[in-house]
């Protein structure tokens, strides 16, 4: 499952985040509000009359044939044995169109079905058409929030509208083999409970839900490469030939098509031909029995047959139905098999997993396992964020449920990760957003903001500030701070983090917004909220514990200077790019969508789920750079984690192979003229305003070694009494031993904390 689309490059194209600028920037505000309310009240409108264009199709023509049709040319992409996933730039459709079209086919008597066969301008239009109605049932509420006179309730039904817009929208909470290992992690230990109530139990409806996503993929991989080989025929009727050989259950000879087409016909022609044939066959390979999922998994057809009957609805099973429900909460999200005569069909296997959340909160609470649920949700993700950052952090001092008290306040932190010189504080908050916080009044979508972000935020926050209170010299901070056993003298860094099971990215990146309401009180900052797959994706892609320690801290600090609207991968795919390092846009205060940052790292995971091993993405660090890390993660001198940031901080991938050149220049400078008491020996580099750290590069000769504390000294004070950075990293090289990152290494601080 792919985590997002992707925005292609063309080769040769450069690397990087490519920078567009937003089409209604320049329009006037108040126009550009009276344009949206009256789209939507042209939206109000059209979307019945959309919905009922959507029906008309569905009775005229095959909605197995259309299903088939539009989820494998829409959701499906290939995959080179050497490059990886290939992804089309301009995605045909998404998920959430095709389960929408599903369930408006369930609301169609049996009777009433269509029978023909769509052509592809059909389908284009059916395409178009879902397109249309996914957009204006958002699009029309504009005039909604626009009526709401109140300020904040009208800022909290912007968020609302984003929360569901992201809910109807985005499907793949993970990568594959993520999805399936988290799901079996978390739901196993229900087994028993659940197998008592429906008759099976959580791990084998996952692995019927998996086993039935690999045989579709193993069937259209096997179509795929049967095409393949009719379409490397370079003369229509060896193509024709061909189609017969690999598919020898086709009624007829080659030689009955010569009257259709000719003696000479087009190649052009033939392919289509055969294409469009071939897809009659769709609705065949999303078509399976019991029998064979029985044989693939090990599991008994009977048990199968209830997880079947448990996933599954019949045509007009929705007959009635309010249609506008199908946006927040539809059906097919927790039944997307649809029942047959023989067999079951199932086009969109992988919704399973999609809304495996929503699904095993039905089957709790229809087995009255509600509370059980909960406490295992919650247990479960106390051990992935423990284990996660065991895997990230292995040498740092690990600490669960954390107690502590201010006066006769008790306290409790979930996870406390010691390393070096700096504390990591995460919170937990396993709960999930409910239906009533997408569909009820601001007060509801309030309520899930405060729950949900804000209070695991301020848990954090009331220690890290506890923390710096002991550290300046508070005698109750210190006596609260005893049961923790910190050691507070060697704390100069803390990172907040909050994790959840589900995706609440999209409030996350509201802080703006939250903060406006009045949610949010002035100087109490957001911590970043990450869902665990996200989080192990981290993990797994900084793979270094100075890389994930500054990604965790830039991550921190450039959500609260700028807008972004991202997932997290998104971060990340911009972090491996730019270390963050987007000094002028945090300058302008620009407002950044990033979709599309992700596409390496989406391109890795979904290469490994097909088997396919490519090169992982990394952070794009310079040579130098990365020789002096190995040189500080090998020596491990106190504060080595915190200098990483501050150099990682204070320069681009770029401007970091420009440093090693300018260094250089230096170091020739130095040897010529390093009698003269005035040459230049120094290189400050100092980051943009808000990073209170800047870096200074001493290159000095082995015979003024002796002297290097007073030139460091002087030279220090004279480079920062212009720039507003209250501290320094003094990185010292020598001149006849240049292949050693540094000399020396150590802090100045110029102000005391």
């Amino acid at each position: 499952m792919k985590k997002r689309r992707r925005i292609s490059r063309k080769k040769g194209e450069r690397s990087g985040p490519i920078f567009m600028k937003h089409p209604f920037s320049d329009i006037d505000p108040d126009a550009l509000k009276a344009m949206l309310v009256e789209i939507a009240k042209k939206k109000t409108i059209e979307f019945p009359e959309a919905v009922e264009r959507l029906f008309e199709f569905l009775r005229t023509y095959d909605p197995f044939h259309l299903l088939s049709v539009l989820s494998t040319y829409g959701l499906m992409v290939g995959v080179h044995e050497r490059d990886g996933v290939m992804q089309n730039s301009k995605p045909l459709l998404q998920q959430h169109h095709v389960e929408l079209l599903q369930a408006l086919l369930l609301s169609i008597s049996p009777k009433k079905i269509g029978i023909k066969l769509a052509r592809p301008d059909v389908v284009q239009k059916i395409i178009d058409l879902l397109d249309d109605v996914a957009d204006a049932f958002h699009q029309r509420r504009y005039a909604a929030m626009e009526a709401e006179r109140d300020s904040q309730n009208r800022i909290l039904l912007a968020i609302q509208e984003q929360v569901r817009a992201h809910t109807q929208m985005v499907r793949n909470w993970g990568y594959f083999p993520h999805v399936i290992s988290i799901s079996l992690d978390l739901y196993s230990p229900l087994d028993e409970p659940l197998r008592r109530a429906h008759g099976f139990s959580a791990t084998e409806l996952i692995t019927v839900a998996r086993h039935l996503v690999s045989l579709l993929e193993a069937r259209m991989t096997e179509r795929l490469q049967a095409l393949r080989r009719i379409f490397r025929e370079r003369k229509g009727w060896d193509a024709i030939r061909t189609y017969y050989k690999v598919f020898p259950d086709l009624k007829g000879e080659p030689e009955d098509l010569r009257g259709f087409f000719g003696s000479r016909p087009p190649l052009s022609a033939v392919r289509a031909m055969i294409l469009e044939h071939s897809d009659l066959r769709l609705p065949e390979y999303a078509t399976f029995t019991a029998a064979e999922l029985e044989e693939r998994t090990g599991i008994s057809g009977e048990v199968i047959l209830k997880i079947i009957n448990v996933l599954s609805f019949e045509i007009g099973a929705l007959v009635g139905k309010d249609i506008e429900h199908f946006f927040m909460g539809n059906p097919i999200w927790r039944a997307p098999i649809i029942k047959m005569e023989k067999g079951f069909y199932c086009c969109i296997p992988q919704s399973i997993f999609s809304h495996i959340h929503y699904l095993m909160r039905y089957l709790c609470d229809a087995a009255g396992l509600k509370t059980v649920l909960e406490e295992r949700r919650s247990e479960y993700l106390e051990k992935a964020v423990h284990s996660l950052l065991k895997k990230a952090l292995p040498e740092a001092e690990l600490m669960l449920n954390v107690r502590w008290k201010v006066g006769s306040e008790q306290y409790e932190n979930d996870h406390l990760a010691f390393i070096d010189r700096t504390l990591l504080i995460v919170e937990d908050k396993s709960a999930a957003l409910t239906e009533s916080g997408l569909r009820g009044a601001p007060d509801r979508i309030k309520r899930h903001i405060k729950d949900l972000i804000i209070d695991p935020s301020d848990q954090s926050l009331r220690l890290e500030k506890l923390i710096w209170a002991a550290k300046d010299g508070d005698t109750d901070a210190v006596e609260s701070l005893k049961p923790i056993g910190l050691p507070l003298v060697d704390i100069d860094r803390i990172i907040r983090l909050s994790v959840t099971i589900d995706d609440f990215s999209v409030l996350s990146s509201a802080e703006r917004e939250i903060s406006e309401v009045g949610l949010l009180p002035d100087g109490i900052p957001l911590a970043p909220v990450m869902a665990i797959a996200d989080l192990g994706v981290v993990v797994e892609i900084t793979s270094r514990p100075f890389f994930f320690l500054h990604y965790l801290s830039e991550r921190y600090r450039i959500q609260k200077n700028i807008k972004i609207v991202a997932g997290e991968v998104d971060f990340l795919g911009l972090y491996l790019e730019t270390g963050f390092n987007i000094g002028q846009m945090e300058r302008d205060k620009v407002d950044l969508i990033i979709t599309g940052m992700s596409q390496p790292i989406d391109n890795y995971y979904d290469s490994l789920a097909a088997g396919v091993k490519i090169p992982k993405p990394e952070p794009k660090i310079g040579a130098y750079f990365k020789r002096i890390f190995d040189g500080l993660a090998l020596r491990k001198p106190s504060g080595w984690l915190s200098w990483t940031s501050y150099l990682l901080s204070s320069a681009s991938y770029r401007e970091q192979k420009k440093l090693d050149r300018m260094l250089n220049d230096l170091r020739d400078n130095v040897k010529k003229h390093w009698r003269n008491p005035s040459h230049k020996f120094a290189l400050g580099c100092f980051p943009p305003e808000g990073r209170d750290t800047a870096i200074v590069y001493v290159v000095l000769p082995p015979q003024l070694y002796d002297k290097r504390k007073e030139l460091v000294g002087d030279v220090v004070q004279n480079m920062m009494s212009q720039h507003s950075q209250t501290q320094c990293l003094v990185i010292g090289r020598n001149t006849e031993r240049w292949d050693d990152p540094y000399a020396w290494i150590g802090m100045v601080n110029l102000i005391d904390r």
